[in-house]
């Protein structure tokens, strides 16, 4: 009977180990664009799971005149804890031995770039995800829902001017760059495409010539910098069922609606509680929005989906329309965008240098089996949790996008 060896540790060199993490590290680095403008913290060594960010809540202005030879009480300093609960994220990849024999590339450095990119990507998301969880919310147009945004509430001077100004009124920390106080916006390339097209756009190529730019930076109005990002949030309206957003009215019976297209049982039991828009089809503009509370499944024609209200102006009739509408206007066809906009210290992040963003390398014969018929290459992120840390000195605008 054969003996399988277990291996607990890699057998790269030190050197090997070290360049390694420092390609892995510049790779992710070129993603972390939410990432790289929060508070870091180092992530704690034997102290359990648990991260903490301290905030001091600024002093009122001391108008009160100081008597002569007399000590005024000295003043609390007042501090808010913010903790979070760190985790360990990574991924890996398997090469075969035959692959490396008889690859032309050096497939072990192509995998840890890889690695880094996908490191970089996800640590960036659960930063973005975190931020996105600020309920100060600015919706473009003076519109009050999500649902309410069409693509023509864009963001642009107006609407970065008010962001601009709560954000001030709350006191929120600037950032500083060359003497100069600003606060930070990360957008989507399609909400750049909008702001550009804004007489006081101000494009990075007329900046001095010896200022530093951040990675990813566009430009800026009246004190926000612009920073342009493809992950960007962007909220879309998901499929009722397969393929589809929407689905097709045959007939009422109260407030049941049978449709042409088939529901399946799952399809069904996801359907309950979405968002729709009921659009009368003999104008096209006309529509109710209302919840979907029941659906049963059937063949195209048989199954149906059971509304929360009847329609006002209309009464749902053959053709009529039934949109997916939790975000956007009318069709759901519009996708509403964030655009964060926030000052320094708004929120925390878990610092990935150090020891924290690691590359693991196995060779074959570690990792590969009896035979060492593959190596693995993977990175991960030893612990790792994004908070905000006050949520007046960030803001969500959601707005539509023209392109």
């Amino acid at each position: 009977m054969a003996t399988i060896n277990t291996n607990t540790t890699s057998t790269l060199s030190g050197e090997d180990k070290t360049f390694y993490d420092r390609t892995l590290l510049a790779h992710a680095k070129v993603d972390l664009v939410f990432y790289e403008h929060g508070q870091k913290r180092p992530l704690p060594k034997h102290e359990g799971t648990t991260i903490s960010w301290r905030r001091f809540t600024p002093w009122d202005a001391a108008t009160t005149a100081l008597t002569e030879g007399t000590n005024p009480d000295g003043t609390a300093m007042a501090l808010t804890t913010v903790s979070g609960q760190i985790a360990q994220y990574g991924r890996y990849t398997a090469i075969s031995d035959k692959l490396q024999y008889i690859s032309i590339d050096p497939l072990i450095v192509e995998a840890i770039e890889l690695c880094g990119e996908n490191a970089g990507l996800t640590v960036d998301h659960l930063t973005r995800d975190a931020m996105l969880a600020s309920t100060n919310i600015h919706y473009a147009n003076s519109k009050t829902a999500i649902y309410l945004l069409a693509a023509t509430d864009e963001i642009n001077t107006t609407e970065v001017r008010k962001v601009r100004r709560t954000l001030r009124k709350n006191k929120a920390r600037m950032f500083r760059r060359g003497g100069k106080k600003y606060y930070i916006a990360i957008v989507s390339p399609d909400s750049t495409f909008d702001l550009q097209a804004d007489s006081k756009w101000e494009a990075v190529s007329t900046y001095s010539a010896h200022e530093q730019i951040f990675s990813g930076e566009l430009g800026r109005i009246y004190g926000v910098m612009f920073i342009e990002s493809t992950e960007a949030k962007v909220y879309e309206n998901q499929e009722l069922i397969d393929g589809a957003t929407q689905l097709t009215a045959a007939s009422l019976s109260t407030l049941v609606v049978t449709v042409d297209e088939a529901i399946t049982t799952a399809e069904a039991a996801a359907l309950v509680s979405r968002e729709i828009n009921v659009v009368d089809i003999t104008d096209g503009t006309t529509y109710n929005r209302t919840t979907i509370t029941a659906a049963a499944a059937g063949a195209a024609g048989s199954a149906t989906v059971t509304v929360a209200d009847a329609t006002t102006g209309f009464t749902i009739a053959d053709g009529d329309i039934l949109y997916a509408q939790e975000y956007g206007v009318l069709d759901g066809s519009n996708d509403v965008h964030a655009t964060m906009i926030f000052g320094r210290d708004s929120y925390g992040v878990v610092d990935l240098e150090g020891e924290n963003l690691e590359t693991i390398v196995h060779d074959k014969s570690i990792a590969g089996g009896a035979l060492e018929l593959y190596s693995t290459v993977g990175w991960k992120a030893n612990g790792y949790v994004a908070k905000v840390l006050n949520n007046d000195w960030i803001v969500k605008m959601l707005h539509g996008v023209t392109a």
